[in-house]
């Protein structure tokens, strides 16, 4: 009777065991399966409107182990690509001494993705909480997750299970140390996965609603320069133009720009009362603290007037109020040459495909709206690459007024110096910047979130990058009007 309880017993364990096995097995088949129906080739990706970006182990100092680090790089190659307009960092920060996701996004920004268009998730403990965050709190719709092969099939199996339209794409660079024990782990984190997602379990934390469609940096959880209080001994709150409301440090005076140039124009541009805002071209208010004013000088209703348009714009308006009509031409992106002398003639341009041509269309004007109408022409069709083209490179040390500080990429960026200051002692130079942004905004004077001691002035021994609020530059990426 004892031997044959035993046996028994015995036999049952062996089917419990079996029946666990099969069910960890099927599981596991389930989710790979259904997991790999939806993972694509970064080639053949067409796009998605957030990728988002597990995090992974980060060293004490701040390091990202290899895998996050190129995790990271090829969210930053398909925003840079256009395909993905914002980034959803997801990771670890239960404790101020471990941070996954901040140090993601400085690696993010230190490779140009604006602070606006990074979103960081501090309670993404699992790729469950992470997906389920992403729905609920950032209300993700469309998406592409970036992380390694052996994590795939779960997180877009997870995140498709949990609403999300998502595909996934390998980050994977090269064979990383220890990816055997990667791929057992994954063995019962799928078989947690799915159970969680059965019984509709619940994150650690969930928290307000963050809209991936807004600013990512409300997203952030530290004190930044940019939210820092105006400087009030640089400040001529009476001032209208820029020389008038904004005074060099002390110890330095403003550099020379001769009568009649570029540079004077930019100096003397006029400034909105103190306090306004940047509005969008709809009216809207844009977010955030990141402008010390506000150009006095029309957006136009119609989302034209972007960051390269701003430039062109600044240049133009100068040259038409000279009277130098002949040197107001800018490329398009295409290649098409459209100056301003063939437009006052009374040709329009008529733009197909790729193509441009000049046809004739009315009587030569040279009113200021037909100048306006020109100018929206040109900013429909350029942009920061064909301006790229038109500019040439210039040393740091020799920055005047009127330079340009340009990443000619697709998406690209740019600010333009409006003013400089010297210390006739020590000979440092301080230099000012202007931008305008996505969507079209007014042109606003940027301020310096490294140093609000200077605010809005810029020193010129910054280093290899330059850190703006919204964008970062190469000191190699100064340039200048050619004529």
């Amino acid at each position: 009777m004892v031997f044959s309880w035993k046996g028994k017993a015995v036999k049952f364990t062996l089917i419990i065991a079996l029946f666990l096995s099969s069910a960890v097995l099927l599981i596991n088949a389930v989710i790979v399966t259904s997991g790999r129906k939806n993972i694509v080739q970064a080639g053949s990706f067409i796009g998605a409107h957030t990728a988002i970006v597990p995090g992974a182990y980060v060293y004490p100092d701040g390091r990202l182990c290899d895998m996050l680090a190129d995790r990271v790089s090829t969210a930053v190659d398909l925003y840079i690509q256009g395909k993905v307009e914002k980034i959803l960092l997801t990771g670890d920060h239960g404790r101020s001494s471990y941070d996954e996701v901040n140090s993601m996004r400085k690696y993010a920004e230190a490779r140009g993705v604006p602070t606006r268009d990074i979103f960081m998730d501090h309670a993404g403990f699992s790729t469950y909480d992470s997906m389920y965050r992403a729905r609920e709190v950032f209300r993700v719709n469309s998406a592409v997750i970036v992380t390694q092969d052996f994590h795939l099939p779960r997180a877009v199996y997870t995140a498709r299970r949990l609403g999300l339209q998502a595909v996934g794409i390998s980050a994977d660079r090269y064979v990383y140390a220890g990816t055997e024990i990667y791929h057992l782990r994954e063995i019962p984190a799928r078989v947690k996965a799915f159970l969680q997602i059965t019984a509709g379990s619940k994150p650690r934390f969930l928290g307000p609603a963050i809209s991936i469609t807004g600013d990512g940096r409300d997203t952030r959880d530290e004190i930044t320069a940019t939210a820092a209080p105006e400087n009030s001994q640089l400040i001529n709150r009476k001032g209208r133009t820029i020389r008038e409301r904004i005074s060099p440090p002390t110890g330095f005076t403003r550099a020379g720009a001769a009568d009649g140039s570029f540079g004077q124009y930019l100096r003397d541009l006029p400034l909105k009362p103190p306090g306004s805002k940047v509005k969008y071209y709809n009216g809207s208010v844009k977010p955030g603290d990141v402008y010390q004013a506000v150009v006095d000088l029309d957006v136009g209703d119609r989302d034209l007037q972007q960051c390269a348009d701003a430039v062109i714009r600044l240049r133009a308006e100068y040259l038409y109020g000279k009277g130098l009509y002949d040197r107001i031409h800018f490329n398009f992106t295409s290649g098409f040459k459209a100056d301003y002398a063939t437009w006052r003639r009374g040709n329009r341009i008529e733009v197909e495909g790729n193509n441009a041509c000049w046809v004739e269309r009315t009587g030569p004007s040279g009113d200021y709206g037909s100048f306006r109408q020109y100018l929206d022409m040109v900013f429909a069709y350029a942009g920061t690459l064909s301006l790229a083209g038109e500019m040439k490179n210039v040393p740091l040390v020799d920055m005047r007024i009127g330079d340009v500080f340009l990443k000619g990429e697709n998406p690209g960026h740019c600010v333009i110096v409006v003013d400089m200051a010297e210390n006739r002692n020590t000979g440092e130079k301080l230099f000012m910047l202007a931008q305008s942004y996505m969507p079209a905004q007014d042109i606003h004077i940027l301020k310096n979130p490294r140093n609000e001691e200077i605010s809005p002035w810029y020193p010129l021994n910054f280093g290899e990058r330059l850190s703006t609020p919204e964008w970062s530059f190469n000191k190699s990426q100064l340039v200048r009007f050619q004529d």
